[in-house]
């Protein structure tokens, strides 16, 4: 602000920074002074609202109107000083006549490129002062469309910066830019649910802030009727009793089984249930859950559905069957037969001998005992499957030793010798396939090597 109408010594600069009040004697170079004009200051018993208007009375002095609890008032700063002093009385600090923009009440605008318009606002009159940028606080709006997704889904930020600035940035999304384009956009797609801010530095005040929120639905349990299967042959058909699998998404939140009968209706956090009935948990992860079909569970088609941390999937209609034999394998290439000794049999390495014994277990049946949901086979009590099952090595009929619930387990077991009506193959490899059959219903087949002769 040029002074020189009242003192010919130099210009003074008056302006805010950071809420601090700041006058700088341009002729001299001088840094000046600083003082805290921030909402909520007392001054002789005055707290200070807002400064209305600066009055410069020459390069020692200005004085400044501010709206305070009272009411306005006029206050005086020197220099060197750090405290204002209350004027009494709204008369004119400066002398007669007042020159620009000496003695009352002063509008500052911009009027052009570095360029100040300053108006003595009883007189007219006005002066101008080159090489200085008027700057006022940026206006700044962000949203977000939409604002709350599912998992997976995209929203599109939109922000918008009006008025003059250093710098900003968009957090997380864009770091520390200085260049801005109107309207600009930005696409995100957030796991979880995410707040983003837009910084904005200016120049004459402290960085500003705005934020939008993001929220991100928890991931619902997702699967189909095509991802509830036999657990030992992953094929479609289920049943009462039987053990089955769930392949899907966000099934559960961490892995976790158990070993410990009787089997928890929760494991981790997660229950899955038919027609609304709980059924036995042994193993859940992500992508997969393990369980018993209760035997409770009636033939027909039923609804079944997951629920994790209370979140609760879809029902998805399934066929349960009466009988659904299935025989577990140790891969889609080898089935699980076990000899005598309790040994892995059945693979190139290991096959199956013409004649001897193994068992292999199946699931898909039902037994002569009542077993709660959850509990395993008693050890003092033979379970026997019913009706009669049969086993078949390639499509010839085999001798079938016991089939019934395994003792402290929750499959069943089935001993067989290994047919000897077939050509004799010495220490030649056979590979052939098993078929359970109970009630007329068949199993998948069953991969298995043989080798030996006819005894």
């Amino acid at each position: 602000i040029n002074t020189s109408g009242c003192n010919p010594s130099g210009t003074v600069l008056a302006y805010t920074e950071n809420g601090v009040l700041k006058l700088s004697r341009f002729s001299e170079f001088e840094p000046g002074f600083e003082v805290p004009l921030m909402a909520g200051n007392n001054f002789a018993g005055f707290k200070l609202v807002k400064i209305l208007s600066l009055k410069v009375l020459d390069d020692e002095t200005i004085f400044f109107v501010a709206e305070t609890d009272k009411g306005n008032a006029v206050f005086k700063l020197a220099f060197r000083s750090a405290t204002p002093e209350l004027v009494k009385g709204p008369g004119d600090p400066c002398g007669s006549p007042p020159k620009v923009p000496c003695g009352s009440p002063i509008s500052v605008v911009q009027s052009g490129n570095n360029t100040v318009a300053i108006t003595q606002l009883e007189s007219g009159i006005t002066g101008k002062m080159n090489n200085f940028l008027l700057t006022k606080e940026p206006v700044i709006a962000i949203s977000a469309s939409p604002a709350t997704l599912e998992p997976g889904q995209q929203a599109e930020i939109s922000f918008e910066i009006k008025g003059q600035f250093k710098s900003w940035m968009l957090d997380p999304v864009i770091g520390m830019s200085s260049s801005f384009s109107s309207g600009a956009k930005v696409v995100v797609s957030p796991k979880v649910t995410t707040t983003y801010t837009l910084r904005v530095e200016w120049i004459g005040g402290p960085t500003i802030a705005k934020s939008v929120t993001i929220t991100v639905l928890p991931l619902k349990p997702t699967f189909g009727a095509e991802g509830v299967v036999n657990s030992a042959s992953f094929g479609a058909e289920i049943s009462p009793g039987a053990l089955a699998t769930i392949f899907g998404k966000g099934l559960a939140s961490q892995t976790t089984q158990t070993g410990m009968t009787p089997l928890p209706i929760t494991l981790g956090g997660v229950q899955v249930q038919i027609d609304g009935l709980a059924c036995p948990l042994l193993f859940v992860s992500e992508g997969q859950i393990n369980f018993q079909i209760p035997n409770a569970v009636q033939p027909g088609v039923r609804k079944i559905r997951v629920i994790r941390d209370n979140i609760f999937s879809d029902e998805v209609a399934v066929l349960v069957s009466d009988f659904a034999p299935a025989l577990f394998a140790v891969s889609k290439d080898q089935g699980m037969y076990f000899d005598s000794s309790y040994q892995l049999a059945g693979s190139k390495d290991n096959p199956l001998k013409k004649g001897e014994v193994y068992f292999v277990y199946a699931t898909g049946l039902v037994s002569t005992c009542s077993i709660p949901a959850g509990q395993p086979a008693p050890l003092d009590q033979l379970c026997y499957a019913v009706p009669e099952v049969s086993l078949k090595f390639g499509g010839q009929p085999t001798e079938v030793l016991f089939a019934g619930m395994a003792p402290g387990l929750m499959v069943f077991q089935i001993n067989f010798r290994v047919p000897l009506n077939s050509e004799e193959l010495g220490q030649q490899l056979e590979l052939t396939s098993v078929i359970l059959t109970v009630n007329g219903r068949e199993s998948a087949p069953s991969p298995v090597y043989l080798s030996g002769v006819r005894k």
